[in-house]
């Protein structure tokens, strides 16, 4: 009786660990689409998928999808101690991030402006106000606007949830419950935003409040639905392209990618945001199990997969650079083919946003391993940073003991 005490607690680890590993590569697979997402205006052509499932409509979705299934439920009986400590970790993990990455990007647009380049002209209360006086930062580092957002986002949950939990006992359909009070806020939030077209401010609150849904689905798959996801691939694959099509249809040709950033495109409602997210979201949930099934465990994966705070926030750094490298290359007189386009006067004044040879795939996949090598080592550099700060306070604990 023992032992299979003890196989079915292993059984469950491994089952455990490997759902982690399978959000990591979902994860992965969602800031690869943010990268793809920025590489190009005319997107219709980069594949993946693209013409059925857009990045804009679910890569976000995506990343809110893993954040719900990894949310711990408020202490009933502790509120404002448990408040207090996930408000800590919150900070600490979003907004302490943003402000600090920001703010070392607006020093630096201040430095190459010798140089030549546009820059952006920011105050001290620019700076402090940001998350909420603007939709996204206009830095390097301007995909970071999702960081204070997601805070907000976290924040309203945790405390919609610690109402709820005192209303009702743990059941599934106060969850439903939930999602449909869920569903509402956000509709109403996609209402006012279309119909009254809010200031700034007002724009970046109801976006968290749009956010919401997604946490409670991820919430509901973790919870309940995980152990019924076991449909096989072939009919799964073919529903959900079903589904789609049909989503297509009634969209009437649209491209289905909206902006979560600022809430444009989305109709009076947000129907085609909770359809075409969930969709997309459910395309590469099981791709992601695929992937996952394989026995060898990627450590880069790993790496990557819990690093994606840090890719959305320097992977337009990288791209800056690879053009700074073009700059140099083009400057010597002899530019590879495909810098014949190269525009210099751009360049420098569209220092966020200017691609050379945007029709070339071969250039594109050049500032893609750039946008991610680039990312990838300065958060290697910050885990070696955390490990030292770390490691010196241990130290100087242990002296004092």
């Amino acid at each position: 009786m023992r032992d299979k005490m003890q196989t079915k607690q292993i059984n469950n680890a491994e089952t455990h660990d490997s759902f982690h590993y399978q959000m990591c590569i979902l994860s992965v697979i969602g800031i690869c689409f943010v990268l793809l997402g920025h590489l190009r205006n005319d997107l219709s052509a980069s594949g993946t998928f693209y013409g059925w499932f857009p990045y804009y409509s679910f890569h976000m979705p995506l990343f809110l999808f893993v954040s719900g299934y990894f949310f711990r439920q408020p202490e009933k009986d502790l509120f404002f101690k448990s408040f207090g400590r996930f408000l800590g970790k919150k900070l600490k993990s979003l907004l302490l991030p943003f402000y600090v990455i920001n703010g070392l990007f607006i020093l630096f647009d201040f430095l190459i402006a010798g140089f030549g380049f546009s820059r952006i002209n920011y105050t001290i209360k620019d700076y402090l106000l940001m998350p909420l006086a603007e939709t996204q930062p206009t830095t390097f580092s301007f995909a970071t606007w999702f960081l204070p957002a997601l805070f907000l986002a976290e924040v309203y949950y945790y405390l919609l949830r610690a109402v709820l939990d005192r209303l009702f006992k743990d059941t599934l359909l106060k969850e439903v419950l939930f999602l449909i009070l869920i569903l509402a806020m956000s509709s109403a939030a996609f209402y006012i935003r279309s119909v009254y077209e809010p200031g700034v401010t007002v724009v970046v609150l109801l976006r968290s409040v749009v956010m919401l849904f997604f946490l409670q689905v991820g919430f509901l798959y973790r919870h309940y639905l995980e152990r019924l996801d076991t449909l096989p691939g072939v009919w799964y694959f073919l529903i959900l392209g079903i589904v789609q099509f049909l989503l297509i249809l009634y969209s009437r040709n649209s491209r289905l990618s909206p902006g979560l950033f600022d809430l444009s495109s989305f109709g009076k409602i947000g129907f085609l945001y909770y359809c075409c997210g969930t969709t997309g979201i459910l395309l590469w949930l099981r791709i992601s199990r695929l992937i996952a099934s394989i026995p060898h465990k990627s450590r880069l994966l790993v790496f990557t997969g819990k690093n994606t705070k840090y890719i959305m926030s320097f992977h337009i750094f990288g791209f800056f650079l690879l053009n700074c490298l073009f700059y140099l290359i083009y400057s010597l007189g002899t530019p590879a083919a495909f810098l014949t386009d190269f525009d210099r006067a751009r360049f420098f004044d569209d220092l966020f946003f200017y691609r050379c040879s945007q029709d070339n795939p071969r250039v594109l996949v050049l500032y893609f391993l750039a946008g991610m090598a680039v990312s990838l080592g300065l958060a290697k550099l910050i885990d070696l940073g955390k490990s030292r700060i770390r490691r010196f306070g241990k130290n100087r604990r242990n002296d004092h003991a």
